[in-house]
């Protein structure tokens, strides 16, 4: 017996509330896994809305896939390109219909992998999410509709979409075609060739496009970016899905940040260092912060706005710097061409942005090595400093691992050769703390007995603890007289 597969991928639901839900199947996870290097395949999605028609249509646009053999309950299916499977853009197919099952529940459909609640009040439910190309075949419908009557109820969705949301439906689209596929005469594979050039032409240009903007997907990158793109539209369906911001969904921008730059921006102008020689340094520092391995290489300019623009402009504010002629803005702006220039450079060499910043450090040595602080990492510019080394430069936790090497014979200890900052040739060893470990402080309180009982206790502890020193396993130690 040949082997079935469920092509449901999305269906529309009603919880036990009454409300409306999107449940997602899992399938566009089962037909990724399918590809043979999704890392480095980068699919187009066409979406197909109609019945019968779109289901002939189907046959024909994919003459490898057995379009009858797999059926689904769900409102939208989604099936691979057999032709384009094994290249490196295969093409993936949703179809579906608009209307709405109203037998269907969560509760009544199997295997579904998630269901998002739908927060916003509206007559009608329309999702088109991440497609490349869509296709609606108007001969599905009665002959009624497809005269006045059906003009009607267009106008009529027309409106509620208006109502709903602040963008026309034409402008969701890059190019809105029209095309009549002829009955009489033409055989079946003719028949539809128009418009499978049409088709493939739009995808060819969607390529383009999104080449253009660095916005290629691979196949990893759409499984995450959809999943996040479906959790966004159940919440908030008037608000576009900004995907720069949903790039940085598990390693977000820290929220000390704009604190962070201020006092760079502070200390670097008290050592006498221009702001033209510190906007580049802050800028190798963004681009290192967000283009880390695996990440999709956007458009640094629209990094730059939706990641980094308030957090710099902040810190301008916080901490103004001479520049008499020059508005904030602009001093920001100084900022972002650094880093869409830094961002060519990298694409053309391909360099890692951690040896980029590792590079812009050491050319930059001579000016910035007089730039020192206890308070934030001067690698990094966004975090907290952790270590200090013997030049007066600090690090934290991240850029210790980053730029060391994993010490010999120890767990979360990494030795720094050189400061990156002024090339100081003295190896440090530096412990971080593993991710699943809380800070270990320790507090004793000083003065007269109270002093000499925990002191004793700590040599008990080191007793046991053998050629371990007690102070490797502690991360703060406080106290007064003598605890301190």
């Amino acid at each position: 017996m040949q082997r079935t597969d469920d092509i449901g991928w999305l269906s529309i639901g009603l919880s036990e509330r009454g409300r409306f839900t999107i449940l997602d199947h899992g399938r566009l996870d089962h037909v990724v896994s399918e590809l043979g290097d999704p890392a480095n395949q980068y699919p187009a999605l066409c979406v197909y809305i109609g019945a019968k028609a779109k289901d002939a249509c189907l046959r024909q646009l994919y003459q490898y896939n057995n379009i009858k053999r797999h059926v689904s309950a769900a409102e939208v299916k989604l099936r691979y390109d057999m032709g384009s499977l094994e290249t490196s853009r295969p093409v993936l197919f949703a179809d579906g219909g608009l209307e709405y099952k109203s037998s269907t529940s969560s509760s009544m459909i199997g295997c579904v992998k998630t269901e998002r609640s739908i927060s916003w009040d509206s007559p009608f439910i329309f999702i088109i999410t991440g497609g490349d190309s869509a296709a609606d075949y108007n001969s599905d419908r009665s002959p009624l509709e497809r005269g006045e009557e059906y003009m009607e109820q267009v106008e009529q969705f027309h409106c509620k979409l208006d109502k709903n949301s602040p963008e026309t439906l034409s402008e969701c689209f890059s190019a809105i075609h029209f095309m009549r596929l002829e009955r009489s005469h033409l055989s079946e594979c003719a028949r539809y060739e128009r418009l499978r050039v049409l088709i493939t032409g739009q995808l060819d240009d969607m390529y383009t496009v999104r080449k253009d903007h660095g916005a290629i997907f691979n196949a990893t990158h759409l499984v995450a970016l959809f999943r996040l793109a479906l959790q966004h539209t159940a919440e908030d369906i008037c608000r576009s899905f900004d995907f720069v911001k949903a790039t940085r969904e598990q390693n977000e921008v820290p929220v000390s940040s704009s604190m962070a730059i201020a006092h760079y921006l502070d200390i670097g102008t008290k050592a006498g260092v221009y702001y033209e020689e510190l906007a580049p340094s802050i800028s190798s520092a963004l681009v290192m912060d967000h283009y880390v391995p695996g990440m999709l290489a956007l458009e640094p300019r629209a990094v730059f706005q939706a990641l980094y623009r308030s957090v710099v402009f902040d810190a301008l504010q916080i901490t103004p710097v001479n520049q008499p002629y020059r508005t904030i803005d602009e001093l920001a702006g100084m900022v972002e061409r650094n880093m869409v220039e830094q961002f060519h450079k990298l694409e053309s060499t391909g360099q890692s942005s951690l040896e980029f910043r590792r590079e812009h450090l050491r050319e930059s040595s001579g000016r910035l090595c007089r730039i020192r602080s206890n308070k934030i990492c001067l690698v990094c510019l966004l975090r907290v400093a952790q270590h200090r080394l013997d030049c007066g430069h600090a690090v934290c936790d991240l850029c210790a691992q980053l730029f060391g090497s994993p010490a010999a014979g120890l767990e979360y200890s990494f030795t720094i050769t050189a400061c990156l900052c002024c090339l100081y040739q003295r190896p440090l060893v530096i412990d971080v703390l593993p991710p699943t470990m809380n800070p270990t402080i320790l507090a004793i309180d000083g003065g007269g007995v109270r002093g000499v009982i925990p002191l004793e206790f700590l040599n008990l502890i080191q007793e046991n603890l053998g050629l371990c020193p007690l102070q490797d396993l502690i991360d703060l130690a406080i106290g007064t007289s003598s605890g301190a």
